[in-house]
């Protein structure tokens, strides 16, 4: 299970880079640079967060489930939330950074309205994870042992902040859609 929970995970960064080369299909040298750093990013993080997943779902399980490892301390608690948070807002900040890059870009033909939104879109979504995995990470330096949990329970705020801002990003392609249908006319 916790195998399968990690691969969730990075399955969301691989569909996150999968849209922007399938929408973009540019190879320049920033580009390419950034997408290699997400795979270096990948590499690294799939042992932690695999070890994350593990201690997780040992927790929520009540023991059912075994942990690969086990905490002796509070250092090494603060050191995977850290890494972990960390680890996340580095990944979600190579696809923000790449599809910022893609509307700076002078590309032949120009991106149609829609491409532009899906560009904005996507880059709020990437700067909303990386935000909380930058966050989460801060909390895992500063808050008390008590505390320390809801450094990782961060991410359970994503289960409210991205069904709000859908309705924002739905309005917003609706909007481009209608613009680009307008200019072909």
């Amino acid at each position: 299970p916790a195998f399968a929970a990690s691969f969730a995970i990075t399955v969301m960064f691989w569909l996150g880079h999968y849209r922007w080369s399938r929408r973009f299909n540019i190879e320049d040298t920033g580009s390419v640079v950034l997408s290699l750093s997400l795979v270096f990013l990948v590499l690294v993080f799939l042992y932690p967060l695999r070890l994350m997943m593990s201690g997780a779902l040992n927790a929520m399980t009540g023991g059912w489930l075994p942990a690969e490892f086990t905490v002796s301390g509070l250092s090494e608690a603060r050191a995977f939330f850290f890494l972990y948070g960390a680890a996340f807002a580095l990944m979600a900040t190579v696809l923000l950074a790449l599809n910022l890059r893609v509307q700076r870009l002078e590309l032949e033909p120009p991106l149609t309205q829609v491409d532009r939104c899906a560009a904005r879109v996507e880059a709020e979504v990437w700067g909303i994870l990386a935000g909380t995995g930058a966050t989460s990470a801060a909390l895992a330096l500063v808050l008390p042992p008590r505390l320390l949990v809801l450094s990782g329970w961060m991410f359970a705020s994503l289960a409210v902040i991205m069904p709000a801002m859908a309705r924002r990003w739905r309005i917003l392609t609706l909007r481009a859609e209608a613009a680009d249908r307008s200019t072909a006319a």
